[in-house]
């Protein structure tokens, strides 16, 4: 009963200083021009809606998955708000497919033609994908510690007809 009648008299104190707390989150507000957009490892094109139980006991894996609809959604508001300059992408070692890599290289694009600045930091280093999607920057960062991995692509063909004919 005392819990409830504390908050009782909070809230009544609390409702006429309303105007000046919102005056005040809105002043406090940065005014930073750029947007950092810090990527996770595990970029989707799509998340999935899941069920609350599910996302109650998987609640990590979700935390590690990025959404390629969310950045698109971020691009819009961008090119929409005259305050963004420009945006920063923290890129770390993608384990994405190279449609969905193309996916993120065409917004970075997509913000470069509308006219904001583009910036990618790769700080634990860079692999193909990765140097694919950071090409589209106008600036690439690399940290002093990590390390440039590009080996090359490869496609091979392999021939099981001789096999087949062995098998009959």
């Amino acid at each position: 009963m005392l819990r409830f009648l504390y908050r009782a008299i909070r809230n009544l104190l609390c409702v006429p200083l309303l105007p000046f707390w919102a005056i005040a989150r809105s002043l406090s507000r940065p005014r930073g021009r750029w947007i950092v957009v810090r990527l996770k490892p595990r970029l989707v094109e799509a998340r999935q809606p899941l069920p609350w139980l599910q996302r109650l006991l998987d609640a990590g894996s979700l935390r590690r998955t990025s959404s390629l609809a969310a950045v698109r959604r971020l691009a819009d508001y961008a090119i929409r708000d005259p305050r963004v300059h420009g945006l920063a992408f923290v890129l770390p070692p993608l384990q994405a497919g190279w449609t969905v890599c193309e996916g993120l290289r065409e917004q970075i694009l997509r913000l470069r033609d509308e006219g904001k600045s583009t910036t990618v930091l790769l700080p634990r280093g860079v692999g193909h994908r990765e140097l694919y999607v950071a090409a589209a920057s106008e600036k690439i960062y690399l940290a002093p510690q990590s390390t440039i991995t590009l080996l090359g692509l490869s496609a091979s063909a392999q021939y099981i007809k001789p096999l087949l004919d062995r098998l009959g």
